[in-house]
C-alpha cells in the first residue's frame, strides 16, 4: 500500500506535502470515491465492485491502486488524523500564551473537522473495521493530539490559570465534545462557524477555571 503524502486542503507550508503526480491523482480519485461511498452507505455495505464502478475501473485493475478495502479505510482514517494533528500544531505554535494556544487548538480542530466532515465521521464510526495493528497506530495518533492538548492545559494549571484534576479526564471530555460537532453542525445552524468556535472556546475556558472543590454538587 502506498500512502498519499499531500493534502490539498492544507497550507503549502504544512509538513506533509509533496508535488502531485498522475499516479497520486489516480490514487486520490480512488480515495475520494471510497470516502464518499463509505460515508454515505457505511464501510461494510460497500463492495469492491461498487468502488471500482465508481472509479471507472474493473475490480482487478483496482488492485493497482489499493492493497485492499480495509487498507484503504485505514489509510483514509490515518491520513486524516495525521493531517489534523499537523494542522492543529501548525496553528498552535504560532500563538503565545496559554489561553491563545488553547483557543488556537479548539479553533483549528473545529475548523479542520468541519472542512473534512466525512473524514471526521469515518474516523469516529468505522474504527471497528480495522485490525488490531491498525487500531494500535490510530490509538497512537489519538494519544498524540491528546498530548498536545494536555500540554497546553497543564501549563495553565502550573500557573494557576486552570484547574484540571485529573488532567486526562479534562482532555478526554474536551475532545469528545469537539469531535461530536462534525455530526450535527450544518451551514444552516442557528450560529456561524466563528460563533461556534467562540462559544466552545469560552465553554472550555470556563470549565477549566472552576476548581473541582467549587464545582456544583450533583443531586
Amino acid at each position: 500500500m502506498h500512502k498519499l503524502q499531500f493534502d490539498r486542503s492544507l497550507p503549502s507550508t504544512c509538513p506533509r506535502t509533496c508535488m502531485p503526480s498522475p499516479e497520486n491523482d489516480r490514487h486520490q480519485h480512488v480515495r475520494d470515491v471510497a470516502l464518499s461511498l463509505f460515508a454515505s452507505a457505511g464501510y461494510a455495505n460497500v463492495s469492491l465492485r461498487q468502488l471500482a464502478e465508481g472509479v471507472g475501473l474493473h475490480v482487478g485493475s483496482l488492485y493497482n491502486h489499493i492493497e485492499s478495502k480495509q487498507a484503504l479505510l485505514f489509510e483514509l482514517i490515518r491520513d486524516h488524523l495525521e493531517n489534523l494533528l499537523d494542522h492543529v500544531e501548525w496553528q498552535v505554535k504560532k500563538r503565545r500564551g496559554v489561553e491563545a494556544r488553547l483557543h488556537a487548538f479548539i479553533a483549528s480542530y473545529i475548523d479542520f473537522q468541519l472542512l473534512h466532515k466525512e473524514h471526521a465521521q469515518l474516523s469516529a464510526l468505522e474504527l471497528r473495521n480495522l485490525d488490531p495493528e491498525q487500531l494500535h497506530e490510530i490509538a497512537e495518533l489519538y494519544k498524540s493530539y491528546r498530548g498536545r492538548l494536555e500540554a497546553i492545559i497543564n501549563e495553565g494549571v502550573k500557573t494557576g490559570l486552570f484547574f484540571a484534576h485529573p488532567l486526562s479526564a479534562a482532555t478526554h471530555g474536551i475532545l469528545g465534545m469537539l469531535s461530536s460537532i462534525a455530526f450535527w453542525f450544518t451551514e444552516d445552524a442557528p450560529l456561524s462557524k466563528d460563533q461556534l468556535i467562540s462559544q466552545y472556546s469560552a465553554m472550555v475556558r470556563c470549565s477549566l477555571r472552576m476548581p473541582s472543590s467549587l464545582s456544583p454538587s450533583v443531586a
